[in-house]
């Protein structure tokens, strides 16, 4: 059987691959450039008090207030950024836009969008949230993108081409097979390091027995513990005067086959998580983007209508 090439074998370097990062990258630096440029006015107290008068007397409200030429348009661009999350939604369900790119990149854009919209919104607002429908909208905006960062991790539990699709058991089995066979040609066949290696891979097989609430607990210590276990083993190899770049391989490997074996042992488990995270992250979905159209209505209809 052909390598079913999962999430955790090597990938050649794309532009395409690497443009959701790019963008992190320079979302980042414009994020900290507008903290700087507006540090005056979003450290003025929001109301007037005894010492000093609110923000509505700052020689930049009229610009960078939620009303403002620049704050609205921070507003308008979050808006866009986060209803183009639904791009990828639709990549997966509409068969015409399936050879529409890797669904793995798409993945990456969409989850850049849905951090980057909500930070545009936060500029916009200014931490201003004195009325109850954009409290409700920013408040519903803010547990739908940290309810995304755990669905994140938990569909990274769930083995994966490089094309997005899940892989069979038997794939996965014949992928262990595979990161087994390389590991043996980077070390011998009977090296003393893979009693380490089979230490850091094992799972308990009766992990999937205590359900999904167990399981999530097993996952995040299991993450924890691999970094040290990692550690111990790179130190081991090191000791034994291996060329660096050989040592660097090996850990590799040694972690995918580690993540591998937990992904094989758990998949039930994941697939449970992932089902009761859905029932979570759907409904503060459409409570932020109903939320945020009443609010996007109400403004336009009060005049504030940006470039048009």
């Amino acid at each position: 059987m052909a390598n079913p090439r999962t999430d955790t074998a090597p990938r050649a370097v794309t532009f395409v691959k690497v443009l959701p990062y790019i963008l992190t990258v320079v979302m980042t630096l414009f994020f900290v450039i507008l903290a700087l440029k507006g540090k005056a006015y979003y450290l003025t107290p929001i109301f007037d008090t005894p010492d000093a008068p609110g923000r509505m007397f700052h020689p930049m409200h009229a610009q960078w207030s939620s009303r403002g030429s620049i704050g609205h348009t921070l507003g308008v661009i979050g808006t866009l950024m986060m209803l183009s999350i639904y791009i990828y939604v639709a990549r997966k369900r509409l068969k015409f836009m399936r050879n529409w790119g890797s669904l793995r990149v798409w993945l990456q854009l969409h989850i850049t969008m849905g951090l980057c919209g909500p930070m545009f919104v936060l500029y916009h607002s200014t931490g201003k949230l004195d009325s109850q429908l954009p409290a409700l909208s920013f408040w519903a905006m803010v547990g739908v993108v940290l309810s995304g960062i755990i669905g994140r991790w938990l569909y990274s539990q769930i083995p994966k081409t490089l094309a997005g699709t899940e892989l069979s058991m038997q794939e996965l089995e014949t992928e262990d097979r595979r990161l087994v066979g390389a590991l043996r040609k980077e070390l011998g066949l009977t090296h003393p390091v893979f009693e380490h290696i089979d230490k850091i891979s094992s799972v308990d097989e009766n992990i999937a027995d205590t359900g999904a609430l167990g399981a999530l607990k097993f996952m995040m210590r299991d993450d924890l513990s691999r970094f040290r276990q990692i550690r111990e083993l790179r130190h081991t190899l090191q000791k034994e005067n291996m060329d660096r770049a050989k040592v660097d391989e090996i850990v590799l490997l040694a972690r995918r086959k580690s993540l591998l074996m937990r992904k094989i042992q758990l998949l039930g488990a994941a697939h449970a998580l992932f089902d009761w995270w859905h029932v979570f992250h759907k409904p503060l979905t459409f409570l932020m983007y109903g939320t945020l159209m009443v609010h996007v209505i109400v403004v336009v209809l009060l005049g504030y209508r940006w470039i048009f």
